[in-house]
């Protein structure tokens, strides 16, 4: 089944996974509801209250992260491909697409996990573009 991952603090869209039904209701940060279509400038964010997807603009996304930062909490070292290329600033989009598919590694083994992002990578290869 088709599943949609969300960051369990932020709400934030992270991508979509396939899922057995009953795995589910038993993890947190993934639903089945699809997340609405979005425009450049845009991210889903689903709302567990009322179990539900809203569209919000990134600059409202980027407070939200700013404040989970601030609040201490630790962000996943390696998210995944899809999540890193929705934050992509409208300039150098190119480039930052590229790098973000370049530093994009498989899943573990071939077939454990998801598909995630190697973020020193990333960041080296930005660090490029000061």
């Amino acid at each position: 089944m088709k599943a949609y991952l969300f960051n369990v603090e932020t709400g934030l869209y992270q991508g979509e996974t396939f899922e057995e039904a009953d795995m589910l209701h038993n993890e947190e940060g993934i639903t089945s509801i699809p997340p609405p279509d979005y425009e450049h400038g845009q991210v889903p964010v689903f709302d567990r209250r009322k179990n539900g997807w809203a569209v919000i603009p990134v600059t409202i996304a980027k407070q939200l992260l700013h404040l989970n930062d601030q609040a201490g909490s630790i962000r996943t070292s390696h998210p995944s491909p899809p999540y890193c290329r929705c934050h992509v600033l409208p300039r150098r989009a190119a480039y930052l697409k590229k790098a973000v598919t370049q530093a994009a590694e498989g899943r573990q083994l071939g077939f454990l996990g998801e598909p995630r992002v190697n973020v020193l990578e990333l960041n080296v290869k930005l660090d490029i573009l000061k």
